[in-house]
């Protein structure tokens, strides 16, 4: 968890750097994540980015996003599990940071602005898993995960035209990443005894509604 406050601030940092230079963006975001994975429920999530453009029209653009999302699921078919369990389930937390490229269509004063773009990063997840025993007197299975995962994407939007310096930014992303594995144990067995549980497919399909802010 250091680790990731760490990265965090650097990159937090890295962006307010970046703000102040001229030509630049920031862009608060509100997220609907779809899983692809039916076993996961779909959550509204949070997120910003800060890019800069690399032509004097706009067309061309660079940004560093950064988002968070809360995951919860109930795995109804996760293959191998200890006898007599019941389902496992677990929450936590999507955190992805992405680098991304965007070619938008028109100039700075078109009143519609269509975008297509492409993201390269890593997702952290975190999170807890819990398989109860089918006796309340039995102990339950727990595990949990803390790692970063490699991720793709792409999106595609529209950029309305507010003010000189203000968008409304509607579009659609898919992130593509594939969940850790988790080792689950029970306290009242031997240290060496356990069982791995994969979190699958944590790809998504994410509705976004942002304020583009420009300088």
């Amino acid at each position: 968890m250091k680790h990731l406050h760490r990265t965090l601030a650097l990159i937090a940092a890295l962006g307010a750097a970046l703000a102040v230079q001229a030509g630049t963006y920031v862009r608060p975001i509100v997220g609907y994540f779809a899983f692809d994975n039916s076993d996961f429920k779909n959550k509204t999530g949070f997120g910003l980015a800060v890019g800069s453009t690399l032509d004097s029209g706009g067309n061309h653009e660079v940004e560093l996003e950064i988002d968070q999302v809360a995951w919860e699921a109930v795995w109804i078919n996760p293959g191998p599990r200890a006898i007599g369990s019941t389902f496992p389930m677990g929450d936590g937390h999507l955190i992805p940071v992405l680098v991304g490229y965007r070619y938008r269509t028109g100039t700075p004063d078109s009143p519609l602005r269509f975008y297509v773009g492409a993201n390269l990063g890593a997702t952290y997840v975190s999170g807890d898993i819990l398989q109860s025993a089918p006796s309340p007197l039995d102990h339950p299975w727990t595990g949990s995960v803390s790692s970063w995962r490699a991720t793709l994407g792409g999106a595609i939007g529209v950029e309305i035209r507010l003010t000189h310096h203000v968008n409304l930014d509607v579009g659609y992303r898919y992130r593509a990443v594939h969940g850790p594995t988790a080792k689950l144990r029970r306290p009242d067995t031997p240290a060496d005894v356990w069982y791995s549980h994969s979190l699958g497919n944590l790809s998504t399909s994410v509705f976004t509604l942002g304020l583009n802010c420009s300088f």
